[in-house]
């Protein structure tokens, strides 16, 4: 198993497929044998990781194909011994992990759609919660963004304290490193919290501890100015210093947004009750195209047609 599990070491997403998918056949055919649990406990974090990557990027291209052919094929069944005697080595494990592993045991089993055992789960958050102020940008996105995707299906308790422990300390290592994202992963990190925010934390808590308006947001393309609009005010009430600092970055570019990107901004403003400034309203008016469609201009002239025969008096006091 080992072996052949080392096969994919520099086998990239992009390279043969058919040579993945011949890979993946028979590492599969060999975690349906009888001896696949004991091989499996002699496995070293390395060969974990790259299991679980391989079978990561092998559904990936499922997925891709179905798509492409309208076929849907199952993805190769994993006896459910076998997965829980792999839960059982990451757990033995844990104390080899560093940071790159930590963040990949989540994002993995997230991906796969593989729901961690409350054990597992608790020893991740224990071992990773020492290791988030190691951790890179990309690192620290992932890891938040797994837990969201994870958390819902598990019955991990929401007053855990080892889960609020770790979101709380994943928090200060964002708040320090946080300057220097690039826009999708501060999205992806706000979007993150939102997701859990009914489990872990709240609005006083996330506006003390993430500051997503420091980065510098003349970096960030409109689209990527409404989601962070959009995620922000998910989490906590708006500033007036963070819009007007927002409104100058985006103010020059309003004509650059569609009509739901438009929409999702205003809807933000309005459910923060945060007014922009004469400056955006008037730049919106000016820059964006409102154009009615077909259906708006039928339906503007048979009413026009249903009022011709009414009073002016009673059209005045209708309007």
């Amino acid at each position: 198993l080992e072996d052949r599990i080392k096969c994919f070491w520099g086998l990239s997403l992009e390279q043969d497929q058919a040579l993945l998918k011949l890979l993946v056949d028979a590492v599969i055919e060999e975690l349906n044998k009888s001896s696949a649990c004991s091989q499996m406990e002699s496995l070293d974090m390395f060969s974990i990781t790259l299991l679980m990557s391989a079978l990561v990027r092998y559904d990936k291209f499922q997925q891709s194909t179905s798509q492409q052919t309208e076929q849907t094929e199952e993805f190769p069944s994993i006896p459910s011994a076998v997965l829980s005697t792999l839960q059982d080595r990451l757990i033995a494990l844990s104390p080899t992990w560093n940071p790159q592993w930590a963040a990949k045991v989540m994002f993995h089993c997230a991906q796969l759609k593989l729901v961690p055992r409350d054990d597992l789960l608790e020893c991740w958050l224990v071992t990773t919660r020492k290791l988030v102020h190691r951790m890179n940008e990309v690192q620290l996105a992932m890891t938040i963004h797994s837990l969201a995707d994870v958390l819902p299906f598990t019955r991990f308790s929401a007053d855990h304290f080892a889960l609020k422990s770790f979101v709380a300390t994943w928090k200060q290592a964002f708040e320090r490193s946080s300057r220097d994202f690039d826009p999708r992963s501060m999205n992806t990190c706000l979007l993150s919290l939102h997701h859990l925010r009914g489990a872990t934390t709240n609005n006083d808590d996330t506006r003390d501890s993430v500051h997503p308006f420091r980065s510098d947001l003349n970096n960030f393309s409109p689209a990527e100015l409404v989601s962070l609009m959009w995620n922000w005010e998910q989490l906590a009430s708006l500033e007036k210093e963070e819009i007007e600092q927002w409104v100058d970055a985006i103010v020059g570019r309003i004509r650059e947004l569609n009509s739901h990107q438009l929409i999702t901004v205003l809807s933000s403003l309005v459910r923060t009750n945060a007014y922009p400034g004469d400056r955006f309203v008037n730049q919106v008016f000016s820059d964006f195209q409102f154009i009615a469609t077909e259906a708006d201009k039928d339906k503007t002239l048979c009413s026009g047609d249903a009022r011709q025969g009414e009073g002016l008096g009673e059209q005045t006091e209708d309007h």
